[in-house]
């Protein structure tokens, strides 16, 4: 489909005459774009008109709207906190791949909490016993994070106090105690810093894992900030939200994508990229870590993410794989790779496959439900949609 259209093409799609669409494009409703320097014809873009086509519907017909609403639909609350818009990925107004480029996670992490990137709080993590680490390692690695927060939670009664200044402080907290449960580490130093360590052994890798987290940390009203925000709506304390982020997370369709990416991997290494295709779609199953509805000229996150890596001296059965099945999705099916995909190449390049993506995924996205939570806690009202029954109907006396 093309992201343009003449103006005759315009005009029949809005029902409208050549002359209102002249007057919608001199209101900013719609934008315009040269067709070449030989002709002064125009051609206007589509997602401009697909929005009036929307929210025309919108006022014909608002119960259906609703409904659509949860599926990619339109939008169903304010924020200030992210935006996607002609496929680019804004944090409060400023791109997040300017951010991963320029800033630590600790500053977009404040700066996403507060709009100041240097308001990240100074907070000491419980004293949680070392013992306890060792006693969840057996759990799945989402599973070994609930249940550290939950031991968190209970000897942190300050997070019962839901001010806007407590709430900061609770944050920096459950973020240490993520990291602890990933590294062991209580050092006070940068996470990404003791994530590399953790992971490789030095530092090296400490920029890269900081763009990872960056990337990772917002994304608009996804499942697991919807599930946070109402979570929060009814008032459960920061901790206990987090923790219901957590569990969407972990979902097929959500974090646990990057576990479907990593065997993707697996199988393009071990059988070669046509195999491990053809057994996938054999099992009638699409290819994970490709395609992503709010972008379809391909995600900024995953190309960002998968530019920085192919500048690093990558194992060259991996940097194959991508050269090989990168191009072929792209030309045979025109997808391009996720954030995903991209986090899963990130986790075999630092050594340990899918349990770094996962961490980097959930550590990153934490950022961003704290922000949510902090947002939704200035709204009174308690999130409760109606549904709409379609059973059968009750014999009324």
């Amino acid at each position: 489909m093309s992201s343009t259209l003449t103006a005759e093409e315009a005009a029949q799609l809005l029902g409208i005459s050549r002359a209102t669409l002249y007057s919608y494009v001199s209101r900013g409703m719609i934008r315009s774009v040269d067709q070449s320097s030989k002709t002064r014809e125009k051609r206007y873009l589509r997602e401009d008109i697909d929005q009036l086509i929307s929210q025309k519907e919108q006022r014909k017909n608002p119960g259906e709207v609703a409904k659509t609403a949860l599926h990619w639909g339109s939008p169903v609350l304010d924020t200030s906190i992210s935006l996607i818009e002609q496929g680019r990925l804004f944090y409060r107004g400023q791109e997040a791949t300017a951010l991963a480029r320029s800033r630590t996670f600790e500053e977009v992490a404040s700066f996403l909490w507060t709009g100041d990137f240097h308001a990240f709080p100074e907070a000491s993590m419980p004293e949680l016993p070392d013992a306890l680490l060792f006693q969840m390692q057996p759990l799945p690695l989402m599973g070994r994070y609930q249940c550290v927060l939950a031991h968190a939670q209970s000897m942190d009664l300050s997070a019962l106090n839901l001010k806007p200044s407590s709430l900061l402080r609770t944050g920096r907290k459950i973020l240490s105690v993520l990291t602890w449960a990933t590294t062991g580490s209580r050092a006070k130093t940068a996470i990404a810093e003791q994530l590399s360590l953790h992971w490789t052994g030095n530092t090296q890798a400490t920029t890269l894992i900081d763009q990872g987290l960056i990337l990772c940390a917002e994304h608009e009203l996804n499942i697991s900030a919807f599930t946070v925000r109402c979570a929060v709506s009814a008032e459960v304390d920061l901790y206990a939200a987090i923790i219901t982020g957590l569990s969407s997370l972990q979902g097929r369709k959500h974090g646990g994508m990057v576990p479907r990416v990593d065997r993707l991997l697996q199988d393009s290494l071990q059988d070669g990229v046509k195999t491990a295709l053809q057994n996938l779609f054999t099992r009638g199953e699409r290819t994970p870590g490709f395609s992503q509805p709010l972008y379809p000229q391909g995600d900024p996150r995953g190309k960002f993410l998968l530019n920085e890596l192919r500048n690093l001296p990558l194992d060259p059965a991996l940097r194959r794989v991508m050269d090989d099945l990168i191009p072929f999705m792209a030309e045979e099916f025109d997808e391009h790779p996720t954030i995903d995909w991209a986090l899963a190449v990130l986790a075999r390049h630092l050594g340990h496959p899918v349990q770094a993506g996962l961490a980097l995924f959930a550590l990153g996205r934490t950022a961003g439900w704290i922000a949510h939570a902090l947002e939704q806690y200035q709204d009174p009202r308690l999130i409760r949609p109606r549904a709409s029954y379609v059973g059968p109907q009750p014999q009324l006396d």
